[in-house]
């Protein structure tokens, strides 16, 4: 299992992924006082032609 930690500018919102065989496995913390305005997210598959939202 390969995790892989992205850096990101905003402590306020932190992802690993987690990958293994052909799955992968998104672990999100987002801080609570970044979610007033949140409705919600997507994540975009670009692997296949044409692209799609998850």
């Amino acid at each position: 299992m390969t995790i892989l930690t992205p850096k990101l500018a905003s402590e306020a919102f932190t992802v690993k992924a987690y990958r293994s065989g052909i799955t992968v496995l998104l672990a999100m913390n987002l801080d609570k006082t970044a979610t007033a305005t949140l409705a919600g997210f997507a994540i975009l598959c670009t692997l296949n032609k044409p692209a799609y939202f998850i």
